[in-house]
């Protein structure tokens, strides 16, 4: 009998934290569901207790890993054996309320024609045990902008299953933010039609030492950006999917610049910006898409001094944004650009 839901479960190293979880799905008002926990090779018990409840109940399916992959790889583990009609993740060290499933589903059933089920979530901080309303994850927003920007993380969704087998999606392994990359290949492939669920029916835990808590996970964004724009070359989308990608380029390059440390940051923004190479459109049109800072950082690069004029010029606030640039530019290059300057006022 197939399952109405899948729920994948990546496994490691959360011996303090699993019970809680698995206890969330089993007690689960919606029962019509499988539970597929993926040991992703944890060194403590975690495994273990996995193990014991897969043999108390027989919606719950053990697996574990030959080797640890990281959380894409104990992913893309459990999608491979999931066979409900939806599927759903939740992270080993959060849990679920115990109706979250069994809302969503109802809520769905006013519009069976949608694909794709969004709930909102609490930040659970481990340290007291306080709980936070995610902004990553709040459906009260409102606007395209919050839906494209800030809402990518895979936890608070509930995919139809068809859809991610029949376009091969995937997460991408061996990336700290996979849940950015693999948002933007799901959205840019797949022909949206959401059923929102306004409440907060998701508790993700937020602990001090975890990796995503640390700015050295930003270091693998550039990387991001480049698995985002093969994926676009792959499926012959680049040119389609354009200024989606230039619109989360953005977005992430800002974050590269405001998260990273000197010694990393210059590395991280040269790479991203190899990516606009080879963009199929002119550079005056590209400029133009590109977010304030990242424009003029562009330009500074490829020395394209009259289009960094045409900005300054036209927009008092990019005089500010140039003036921290030059500081950290190439004398040769602000010679070049005040003796451009100078040219255009003669």
């Amino acid at each position: 009998m197939t399952p109405a839901l899948s729920i994948v479960v990546p496994i490691y190293n959360v011996e303090n934290y699993i019970e809680e979880c698995i206890n969330s799905l089993l007690n689960q008002t919606f029962s019509d569901i499988e539970i597929i926990l993926v040991d992703d090779q944890s060194k403590d018990k975690s495994g273990e207790i996995a193990r014991t409840y897969s043999k108390k109940d027989s919606r719950i399916t053990y697996i574990k890993r030959e080797r640890n992959g990281g959380l894409s790889a104990a992913r893309n583990t459990g999608l491979e054996v999931a066979t409900g009609h939806w599927v759903t993740f939740v992270d080993s060290d959060d849990y679920v309320s115990e109706d979250c499933y069994e809302v969503c589903l109802e809520k769905q059933k006013e519009k069976p024609e949608s694909n794709l089920i969004i709930f909102s979530a609490y930040y659970l901080h481990d340290a007291d045990g306080s709980l936070e309303i995610s902004q990553y994850s709040d459906t009260d927003t409102n606007g395209a902008d919050w839906f494209w920007r800030s809402n990518v993380i895979a936890w608070n969704k509930i995919y139809r299953l068809e859809e991610l087998t029949a376009n091969g999606l995937l997460f991408a392994e061996g990336l700290k933010h996979e849940d950015e990359e693999f948002w933007f290949k799901y959205t840019s492939i797949v022909e949206l039609d959401p059923v929102v669920v306004h409440r907060r029916l998701y508790y993700y835990r937020q602990r001090h030492n975890s990796i995503t808590s640390s700015n050295t996970s930003y270091l693998d964004l550039p990387a991001v950006l480049a698995s985002m724009k093969s994926f676009l070359l792959e499926k012959g989308l680049l040119e389609e999917k354009l200024n989606y990608f230039i619109f989360k380029f953005n977005i992430l390059f800002d974050v590269i610049l405001y998260k990273l440390e000197s010694e990393n940051k210059y590395t991280c923004v040269n790479n991203s910006l190899k990516l606009l190479d080879n963009i199929p459109i002119s550079e005056t049109a590209l400029f133009k898409l590109l977010s304030p800072r990242a424009r003029l950082i562009w330009a500074a690069k490829r020395q394209n001094i009259s289009l960094i004029c045409d900005e300054v010029s036209r927009k008092p606030e990019a005089k500010d944004v140039w003036s921290e640039i030059t500081r950290r530019l190439k004398n040769t290059l602000r010679e070049k650009y005040y003796s451009y300057k100078a040219r255009r006022i003669k």
